[in-house]
């Protein structure tokens, strides 16, 4: 956030908040009439949409705080594909992200948000690392 909103106060630009709730289709064997069969059930979602509002309240807030106009919405979709199909909507700048922090095997399998949005993406996108306490000089 600290970069996106320096970014807006030296520029004038509008923050764009988005906060997608990741939804993966699954799948169950429901009976027929000659046998069990795959059918798509139901949606799951990673997360509650109360979390995600909750994270956006505190961000919009924040933004809003530091003098920059801002929008904030909240999506449902796989999040790389709905970051870019707004960015395309909205004709955004620049994108700004957090870094993920996924293991080896979880990249391999799933790819990564930031990797699928940097390929794809409209516009530039940064990417920012969060910051630990062991990265930070003197351990602050």
């Amino acid at each position: 956030m600290e970069y996106a909103v320096d970014l807006a106060k030296r520029y004038s630009a509008e923050i764009y908040l988005l906060y997608v709730i990741s939804v993966t289709p699954t799948y169950f064997s429901v009976p027929t009439l000659s046998s069990w069969s795959p059918f798509p059930h139901t949606l799951y979602m990673a997360e509650s949409e109360d979390d995600g509002e909750e994270v956006l309240a505190s961000a919009l807030n924040r933004v809003r705080r530091a003098g920059v106009r801002s929008i904030a919405w909240l999506e449902h979709g796989w999040p790389a594909g709905r970051i870019i199909q707004t960015a395309k909507e909205e004709n955004v700048d620049l994108i700004v992200m957090r870094n993920e922090k996924r293991s080896l095997i979880a990249r391999l399998f799933f790819g990564s948000v930031s990797d699928e949005v940097i390929r794809n993406a409209p516009c530039p996108v940064l990417i920012v690392n969060r910051k630990t306490k062991s990265s930070e000089p003197n351990g602050r």
